[in-house]
């Protein structure tokens, strides 16, 4: 009997109607050569776009650089100064109610949208010479600005964005957690409670607002009695005891 207590996995669930996280003070990726975010995400449900994270290009509702679920599928978008916005879409389906990770990278000749550390899509996309337009001036996760409709309903936690592109092998080792990258931003998502979401990256600090109550899913797993772990399987406890 006993408890552990895993923050790693604590999340915030947003109810897919008007929960959100904003970050006011900055678009990250607007005049990037070259970005990428990751995350972890489990949806309740993923027919209508609900927008896990987006950096608009303009407050009014335009696209600039996103990463968002729909029809089933993660999908991924940008727009830079040279390109109008491309849509990249995953080929497989995500999983509801489990846990996905998802990246998007733009690396100075194409986006590339991973799903669970497998490249999913691609499409050309030069930012040699142009950046990333995404101007609005904010960053949001869990919603896409303004435009209606777009909230996601379900659970994310460890948000990071990069000011650089990452290799296949890198946003593997990020699904793996075996070879861990340090974000310019990252927000967690694992406070528990309070309305700020903080920012622990590298980059100046830009810390969120939770906005209409987003709910933290505690990551404690409570055992009763007993614990039992498959073959070839195994139990990470980075924080709590076991009695």
């Amino acid at each position: 009997q006993g408890k552990v207590e895993g923050l790693s996995l604590t999340s915030l669930d947003f109810d897919g109607t008007n929960d959100h996280v904003a970050i006011s003070s900055e678009s990250f990726a607007d005049g990037l050569n070259k970005a990428a975010v990751c995350f972890w995400f489990q949806p309740d449900a993923s027919s209508a776009a609900g927008y896990m994270f987006s950096c608009p290009d303009v407050s009014s509702g335009n696209n600039g650089f996103d990463v968002f679920v729909q029809s089933g599928k993660v999908k991924g978008g940008v727009k830079s100064s040279g390109t109008s916005y491309t849509l990249v879409t995953g080929i497989n389906d995500v999983t509801l109610n489990q846990w996905n990770h998802a990246a998007l990278v733009v690396d100075g000749s194409a986006i590339n949208l991973y799903l669970d550390g497998v490249l999913e899509a691609t499409a050309a996309f030069d930012t040699s010479s142009a950046v990333i337009e995404a101007d609005a001036g904010v960053t949001h996760i869990g919603n896409f600005g303004s435009f209606d409709g777009a909230y996601f309903d379900g659970a994310l936690r460890d948000v990071k964005f990069f000011d650089h592109s990452l290799s296949a092998e890198q946003v593997a080792s990020l699904y793996s957690n075996t070879n861990p990258i340090t974000p310019a931003h990252y927000h967690k998502l694992d406070e528990g409670s309070g309305t700020t979401a903080q920012d622990t990256g590298t980059s100046t600090e830009r810390d969120g607002t939770l906005t209409n109550s987003p709910a933290y899913v505690n990551g404690t797993l409570d055992l009763d009695s007993t614990l039992t772990i498959a073959a070839n399987g195994t139990l990470s406890a980075p924080r709590g005891d076991l009695d």
